[in-house]
């Protein structure tokens, strides 16, 4: 049991009036009329889960950062020679994408983390009727949505940068030896870069996006 506080609320009269109004209901759902849901409607009206939405906003955000990373390194495939194998094919994938070698680099770093952000955004948004510690938790996980995609995007352009034989992301060399580098983590080469450099920072910025919501919701 813990007690929840709420900016927004019903008074005690209409708080109990819901809840007589219930009685002897039984349609009890886990996930979309549990006990959060019936102590939410009675003091507000609205029946929420916050558990509930934030699971969904996770298993969203996951689901995004697979999705977005997958069709990101499709872009760059499909954009260049169509393919992923070669040199040639990795480069021309990439300058298609950005418009030059470097734009596409970080075009590649950056939009999957960007995607996890605009979808934090969206499932974990504000609104009166929750509680004031949840309220805090979102508002939170929000910004750091925002500085976990740029610290992300930040940390894999970098990683491209400096693993490999030739430092810095305005050569081809540098950029396909890093992406090889990067790649031979999980044991592949160039083509195994692009996708790690991709999920790598939708996944930072997932964590981030977290750790700011669990930290500030206490």
């Amino acid at each position: 049991m813990e007690a929840v506080t709420y900016d927004t609320c019903s008074s005690p009269a209409e708080t109990l009036a819901r809840a007589r109004s219930l009685l002897g209901h039984r349609a009890y759902n886990l996930f979309g009329n549990n006990c959060e849901h019936f102590c939410s409607y009675c003091r507000t009206g609205a029946p929420r889960s916050t558990q509930v939405e934030a699971v969904r906003a996770g298993g969203a955000g996951t689901v995004t950062a697979a999705s977005v990373g997958a069709a990101t390194e499709g872009g760059v495939a499909v954009a260049g020679t169509s393919g992923l194998g070669t040199v040639a094919e990795v480069t021309s994938g990439l300058a298609a994408v950005g418009g030059s070698l470097v734009a596409g680099t970080v075009l590649l770093a950056a939009v999957p983390p960007t995607a996890v952000a605009a979808m934090t955004a969206a499932a974990l948004r504000d609104s009166p009727d929750l509680p004031v510690e949840e309220r805090h938790g979102r508002t939170a996980a929000r910004v750091g949505a925002r500085v976990g995609a740029a610290a992300g995007t930040a940390a894999s352009v970098t990683a491209v940068a400096v693993t490999g034989s030739t430092v810095g992301i305005t050569s081809v060399a540098g950029v396909t030896s890093g992406l090889a580098a990067v790649g031979s983590v999980v044991g592949g080469g160039m083509a195994a870069g692009v996708l790690v450099t991709a999920f790598a920072s939708a996944v930072a910025a997932g964590v981030f996006v977290w750790a700011c919501y669990k930290l500030f919701r206490g």
